[in-house]
């Protein structure tokens, strides 16, 4: 398992990002209330914070035994210099429940020890998508916030975070929460 940074203009790179977003449609449904269109995949090249700069911004396809399994969006430094910001983690639906998402995680967090100042990962999920909370749960994320509201999405959202710190926590399917998620609750607190 690796992560590979993917360019917007490089043609692979683009073509990838449009099949992924197009066979995993079900999660702009579930998030949007619409199926993907043709352009949706070239969208998460760009769709980051404005505050964040061009330098900070990352996609990168999630490759399983030389095969592109999925797409993971990353914004470095947001919203404060400590923080990766989790944007998007989409797996081909035959990939998911198959562990791929967790070592995508845990290949990212080693990535983002190597970023200056990068401390924690943070993300938002839908409070509806109960199956991705538990997701993010057994990777080791805790929420800090809940009921969010942001424009354009079907639900309100928790803002879920994670110490770089943390050892990896998915041990056979449990998840066990470690003292350095405790952290990472209190910086969710100061942020607040």
């Amino acid at each position: 398992m690796n992560l590979r940074h993917l360019i917007r203009s490089n043609e692979e790179d683009l073509a990838l990002a449009e099949s992924i977003v197009l066979e995993a449609g079900d999660y702009r449904l579930q998030t949007y209330g619409q199926f993907p269109g043709a352009a949706d995949g070239a969208s998460l090249f760009s769709c980051f914070p404005a505050e964040c700069a061009d330098d900070d911004r990352f996609l990168f396809a999630v490759v399983d035994h030389k095969t592109s399994v999925g797409l993971l969006q990353v914004a470095r430094g947001y919203p404060a210099p400590d923080i990766a910001h989790i944007g998007l983690l989409l797996l081909r639906p035959q990939q998911r429940r198959r562990h791929i998402g967790c070592q995508a995680v845990e290949q990212l967090a080693h990535k983002l020890r190597t970023w200056k100042a990068v401390t924690h990962m943070q993300l938002g999920v839908l409070t509806s998508n109960t199956a991705a909370i538990r997701f993010w749960q057994h990777c080791g994320f805790v929420t800090t916030a809940s009921e969010c509201r942001e424009r354009g999405f079907l639900s309100s959202g928790n803002v879920m975070v994670r110490s770089l710190k943390a050892k990896p926590v998915c041990k056979g399917g449990r998840c066990e929460i470690s003292a350095d998620h405790a952290h990472a609750r209190h910086l969710a607190a100061v942020m607040r």
